[in-house]
């Protein structure tokens, strides 16, 4: 491992230690289970972050840019799963909802979080494919006439049925 990365896992260690100092100190009256979801909640949005911003968005080897094509989705996800993330700690504090409720809801949100990284990850791979696609007929769909498209539609259409 060189430096750089050293450095950045020190980093991501530090930053989490930060995480669960600052729970430990300003603890309050929390149930344990809820600490614990807040923590494990906290350290989720902090590690997306961290991992969002610590791999490169331009892969030089990877000629199709595909994670530049997802990253619009992958962050849109991140970035909305953190707000609803923090703001359902807040008001499961503020409004004292019952363990399985902030769960419940919690769980939903790592769902949809999941969901918005697949769904990024199938952008991902059709980077990729119109990439190959292009590679393989340099000529690109541009010099077709519009004719040629709505034949080929009709074409394939009658094919599934």
């Amino acid at each position: 491992m060189n430096t750089k990365q050293i450095l950045s896992w020190l980093l991501l260690l530090f930053g989490e230690a930060i995480i669960v100092a600052a729970f430990l100190l300003f603890r309050g009256g929390a149930a344990d289970n809820v600490f614990v979801m807040n923590i494990i909640v906290t350290s989720i949005v902090y590690l997306l972050i961290f991992f969002g911003f610590r791999i490169p968005w331009d892969d030089t080897r990877d000629k199709s840019g595909r994670r530049i094509g997802a990253l619009g989705i992958s962050w849109f996800a991140t970035g909305w799963y953190a707000i609803f993330a923090v703001a359902a700690m807040v008001c499961g504090k503020v409004f004292l909802l019952a363990f399985t409720i902030q769960l419940i809801i919690h769980c939903s949100l790592l769902f949809l979080l999941l969901l918005g990284l697949l769904l990024s990850r199938h952008a991902a791979d059709k980077v990729r494919e119109v990439h190959r696609q292009q590679k393989e007929n340099p000529d690109g769909v541009g010099d077709r006439p519009l004719s040629s498209f709505v034949r080929e539609n009709r074409e394939q259409q009658s094919k599934k049925h």
